[in-house]
C-alpha cells in the first residue's frame, strides 16, 4: 500500500492532462472460497477517446486448497 503522494513520487507527480479509465473485459474464476477477477483497464485524456493504455493489476492474494467435497478442477491442472 502507498499514498497518493508516494504513488505521484513514484510515477513523475500529479496528471498534468485529464485522465479517464474504464473496464473494457472482466473474467471471473472460481475455486472453493476464492474467485479470481482478471479485470482489464483502458486509459485515455477524453471520454470515450483514443485509448493509450491498457492494463491490469493485482490487489490481494490468497488461496483455498482441496479437501473432501472440493476439488481442483481439470481445467486448472497441469496435462
Amino acid at each position: 500500500m502507498i499514498t497518493l503522494s508516494q504513488y505521484h513520487d513514484d510515477f513523475g507527480g500529479a496528471r498534468q492532462q485529464p485522465f479517464y479509465e474504464w473496464e473494457i473485459n472482466r473474467e471471473t474464476q472460481r475455486f472453493g472460497n476464492v474467485a479470481h477477477v482478471w479485470s482489464t483497464y483502458a486509459s485515455s485524456r477524453e471520454p470515450a477517446g483514443e485509448i493509450f493504455t491498457r492494463r491490469w493489476w493485482i490487489t490481494s492474494w490468497s488461496f483455498d486448497q482441496e479437501r473432501e467435497g472440493l476439488e481442483v478442477p481439470g481445467e486448472y491442472l497441469a496435462e
